[in-house]
């Protein structure tokens, strides 16, 4: 992950934990795909910016959560971050 990458990538992390939505979205790419455990009930097709947007949709209304990033891995051309919760 470039310096740049991370960057964002924490940018956008740090917005959401506080619940600053237009700046979680300014930032994410038009083509962003959210992944998460299918033990979850909010799994689904979350690919690009209406995606996006239905995914946090559908979390607000069903948990309150803060956001607490463990780690931010470089997986070539993509982020990932863990231990979110």
């Amino acid at each position: 992950m470039s310096a740049d990458g991370l960057r964002v990538v924490q940018e956008i992390y740090g917005a959401f934990a506080r619940r600053d939505t237009a700046a979680v979205f300014a930032r994410l790419h038009s083509d962003v795909e959210i992944r998460q455990t299918e033990l979850l009930l909010l799994v689904g097709p979350n690919r690009d910016q209406e995606g996006a947007r239905t995914f946090y949709g559908r979390r607000s209304e069903a948990i309150d959560s803060a956001v607490k990033v463990e780690r931010l891995i470089d997986a070539w051309d993509h982020e990932a971050g863990l231990g979110l919760r």
